[in-house]
This record gives structure tokens, sequence and C-alpha cells, in this order.
């Protein structure tokens, strides 16, 4: 278990906190005893993969076992139903060890397509395959691929011939520039009925949502299950690392390590940290008696939550217990994550036109925030990772190229990552002025000549 370290220096604060939140089957696991050499090492494999992968792997597992044809053909192989495994690191749900698998190309292959003959939306397939690539792992020791058989069977799909999609995955609504301004330069009020320690929380994850992009299941967890905080309000800014790096930034070149970045939203530029004994102020809400410090700001939000902390545990979204006015000690749950965001945006007058947003369209609302305030790509890049012609086509339009800018991973220099979080500030008539570098400006010199040169051709 991971407690909090501090390292605490004349501009800044470093800080470790305590791992909490949702764990999944593998974790806490044991392998099995005197287990050999092939078994240890898939169980150590198995350790390595993300709770999100083996989740996949036991959704495609129980959509093929649901179709009656393809449960026949499973239990003629000698698979099991779904529940009845020895309790391993899927919770007895599927298989998890060589010693509990074994499948041939054409078996996999077997199952692929009875599936697709079958009836199924894109995503099933997709799972579906996955757990078969997970088979072929575990019957052939690999560390990735897929049965021949299986990648021939994908390909003869046809995808007119797929089920309509159970979910919306595509935003389509989502609040905008206006409605981000407002929100984020509403103060809290204790007449509108939330508690001042969960509207803190709230702030934090509309503003990771949209100013920084976070993906409202993926992201948010793994800020949620942040290892470490940087805290620096003297220069205006702090970051959260987040576990695991930024999500589907992992698949090809393994994982990459990123940050997010929260700027000061106080006014004219000077940040006002809140009174270190506010919280022996409060009345029966825990909401501040008397305030003078800016409580829009995430910095002060950050800051409020770790007051209202143990010292050993730091976290961004814990659940507030208004009946015991206190942090509980888990993390907001998912579904919990998107309540909290919805009521915080209605609460600070985001909707008012009592819309329902997507609560997967932070993104979008990035992209619409980094095209009003003249946000570059490399700019927004640092925020976002996403590749331009990925940004370009789904978030930002009329997004000039930067055929120069080749990096895929996040720069170490706070500086630059916040160039665009700095843009919005401004935008907000509020926050830390940012002051670019000289080399910050060649770099948006040569973003705008190449603009230029692009619409020339």
């Amino acid at each position: 278990m991971r407690f909090r370290v501090t390292l605490e220096t004349k501009n800044n604060v470093v800080t470790k906190s305590k791992g909490r939140g949702r764990q999944g089957f593998k974790d806490g696991c044991k392998p099995p005893r005197r287990c050999g050499f092939k078994v240890g090492v898939a169980f150590d494999k198995n350790e390595l993969k993300s709770n999100e992968t083996m989740k996949k792997y036991r959704t495609g597992y129980k959509f093929a076992w649901g179709i009656p044809r393809v449960r026949q053909y499973m239990s003629q192989i000698g698979l099991k139903a779904p529940g009845t495994y020895s309790k391993n690191q899927h919770n007895g749900v599927m298989f998890a060890l060589p010693s509990e698998v074994q499948m041939s190309g054409n078996q996999a292959g077997t199952i692929a397509r009875l599936c697709y003959k079958a009836g199924g939306t894109h995503s099933q397939l997709e799972n579906v395959r996955k757990m078969l690539s997970y088979a072929h792992q575990l019957t052939t020791g690999s560390k990735k691929g897929n049965f021949r058989e299986v990648y021939e069977q994908w390909e003869s799909q046809n995808p007119d011939g797929y089920l309509r999609p159970t979910q919306k995955i595509k935003a389509e609504v989502s609040p905008d520039c206006e409605s981000v301004e407002k929100m984020m330069t509403t103060p809290f009020d204790e007449a509108k009925g939330m508690p001042y320690p969960r509207w803190n929380v709230g702030l934090l994850l509309v503003f990771d949502s949209l100013c920084s992009g976070a993906r409202s299941v993926t992201d948010l967890h793994r800020i949620k299950m942040a290892p470490d905080h940087v805290f620096a309000p003297s220069q205006g800014w702090m970051s959260t690392s987040m576990k695991g790096g930024r999500a589907k930034l992992e698949r090809r070149k393994g994982t990459r390590r990123w940050c997010v970045y929260r700027p000061c939203l106080c006014p004219e530029g000077k940040h006002v940290p809140p009174p270190e004994d506010w919280h022996q102020h409060v009345d029966m809400m825990s909401n501040p008696k008397n305030i003078t410090w800016c409580t829009n700001c995430p910095l002060n939000a950050f800051q409020c939550i770790r007051d209202l902390l143990p010292e050993e545990d730091i976290r961004s979204y814990p659940a507030w217990l208004e009946a015991q006015q206190r942090y509980r000690k888990d993390n907001l749950g998912e579904e919990s994550m998107k309540k909290l965001v919805a009521a915080w945006i209605d609460l600070q007058g985001g909707n008012p036109d009592g819309l329902k947003y997507d609560t997967n369209g932070g993104r979008k609302t990035l992209g619409k925030l980094c095209q009003k305030y003249g946000v570059l790509y490399h700019e927004s890049f640092e925020l976002h990772g996403d590749l331009w012609c990925t940004w370009a086509k789904y978030y930002q339009e009329k997004l000039a190229r930067d055929p120069l800018f080749k990096r895929r991973t996040q720069s170490k220099n706070p500086d630059v990552c916040l160039v665009a979080l700095r843009k919005f500030a401004r935008g907000f008539r509020s926050g830390v002025a940012a002051t670019p570098s000289v080399k910050q400006q060649l770099e948006n010199l040569r973003s705008q000549i190449n603009a230029i040169l692009g619409h020339l051709n």
C-alpha cells in the first residue's frame, strides 16, 4: 500500500497518495499453490493487464456463451459456463490460466464465425475477438496476437451485417464555451444547496473533463487513482499524474506517462489561497463562514479537499458523506461521478436550456474551447494526446496542421503543457497570464507559417 510522501520546497509541493478505488477480480488474487513455470508466467501477465482489459475478456466470453448455438459448441470443446471455473483472476467467470483452456485455431475461428452469424454489434464481436486473442495468449504463451483463423474470419465479415450499437459512443451534445466560462467564473454559493466539500470535488471533475479533455470513464478513473501530484500554487499550477498514463496511448507503444494540469483561476492572475484554518470556521454543512479566497480556482478546490483528508491520504475525487460531514475512505464510483458532474453543471448555470449533455462530451467541449481561443495543435496536444488527423476530424474543425510536430509523448516542461490552459484562463478573464518562452514563441510562429503555406497550397 502506497502512502503519501511530501517534498516541500520554496516553490512547490510534490505529494504521493494512497491508492484507493474499485478493485478488479485480479486484485488480491493469489497464484495457485505449486504452480509450474508456464502457469506462473501467465498469472504474472494477467497482473500486468488493466482491469478494463480483463473486463472486456469476460464481456466477450459471456456474450458468446449467451448464444445457444455458440454455447453448445463451446461446451463440446471443453469450455465451461460463466461462474463455474475455480476462483481465479476472473473470479471464475472464465478461464485465466493455461491449465484451464486448450483451444485450436479452427475452434477459435468457429466461435468467431458462429457469433457473427448469430448477430451482434461491432463492439460485441470485437470483445469476442479479444477474448479469443486472450485464449491464444494462454494457449501459445505469446505476448499478443490471435489465431490465424480468427483474423481470416474477421476479414470476411460484412460491416453492414452488424447490429446497431446498443450504446451511443460519439458525443453529440456538450457544453459550449459560454457555459464553461460561466461555470468557471461563478463562485461557490451555499444557498444553492450543495455542501462546499462536495462542490470542490465537482469543480475538479468538471474542469478535468471539459478543460483537459479527460474521458468520462478511463481517464477520470486514472486521475482518481493518481499515484502522485505536483502542487505549485506560487507558480499558479498543479499537476496530477494519471495511473497507467493517458488512456488509448498504451496499445501500441506501451504505457506513456501523462499528467493532467490545472491552472490558477484567481482574479488578476495572483493566486490567493485559503487560510490554513478555514476548515475550523465552518457551519453545520461544512460550508466556510467567511470566504476570502477564490473558490472557483482549481488549486484552491484541491487544497480545501486536502485539508479535510488525513495527512497520508490525498485524492482528487473522494466521496462526501453529508450525514457524517466527512469524506469517505473510497473515491466516487463511475456513476456517482457522472451524477455529480451533471449536478455541478446545473448548479453553476452551465445548462440554461436544460439539455441532456452526453457524459462523454468533455473532449467535444475542449475542441470548442481550443477553436475559440486560437489554441494551436502542438499546444492542445499536451492536453488530449491525439494525433492531428483524429483531433481535427472529430473535435476541432479548421485546425491548421503542423507537419514538423511529431512528438507523441507529453512534454515534461509544465510551461509547455500549460499554454492552452492559460489561454483558457485569460479567456475566462482570470488566471495566471502566460508568458511564452522564446522557444515557445518560435514554435507558435512556425505553426502559423505552416498553416498559411497549407492554405496557399
